[in-house]
């Protein structure tokens, strides 16, 4: 934050969720990266690059949002530029 990127944190537990709630949490980290690149006032585009990173259950949902992202969001899986799948390759 200090250098100036912006930061997308999903809810993905929100007020009423189950922990570790699988495939959800993985979903609604891509639904909120593809939402903030549509969305005008943000400044991030269809250009932006996108890194994953959790601790705990944001963990979870970084590591299912990286699995998810080539089927459920290609359009947001060619925006990632760091994800857990080139870190273990």
């Amino acid at each position: 934050m200090n250098r100036g990127y912006p930061l997308v944190i999903p809810d993905t537990q929100g007020q009423c969720a189950a922990f570790a709630a699988g495939p959800e949490y993985g979903t609604d980290t891509l639904d909120s990266i593809c939402a903030v690149t549509r969305s005008a006032e943000t400044g991030l585009s269809d250009n932006s690059r996108f890194g994953l990173m959790g601790y705990s259950g944001g963990a979870d949902a970084t590591n299912r949002a990286d699995a998810l992202a080539p089927s459920y969001a290609p359009d947001v899986n060619r925006k990632l530029s760091a994800s857990p799948r080139a870190a273990c390759a």
